[in-house]
């Protein structure tokens, strides 16, 4: 997490002490320092991306593509301005992970 901002090292942690170290996956496949996806190993093809700005937390949500579909995900909706308990909520929720621990 050395080569991203803060806000996303912040929100990682986060994550991490609600839903526990093992559930998170980084999908840092983003040269952005802004930005991370989220996935967990019992949801193969649930992504959450994620970008801080000034004005708060983006989310952009995949899921599997449809059988027999050419695409690589299938699109869940973005979210903008969230405060990262907004953004800790919905990325736990479309990852289906436990509420606080």
């Amino acid at each position: 997490m050395n080569d991203k901002l803060p806000e996303i090292g912040t929100l990682v942690a986060a994550l991490r002490e609600r839903f526990g170290v093992g559930n998170i996956e980084l999908s840092s496949n983003w040269d952005d320092p802004a930005a991370v996806g989220i996935s967990v190993p019992v949801r193969p093809g649930r992504l959450a991306y994620i970008c801080w700005y000034p004005t708060g937390y983006f989310v952009a949500l995949e899921f599997p593509p449809p059988t027999a579909s050419d695409l690589p995900y299938a699109e869940g909706g973005d979210h903008h301005d969230l405060s990262m308990e907004d953004t800790i909520g919905l990325v736990g929720t479309h990852l289906g992970l436990a509420g606080p621990r």
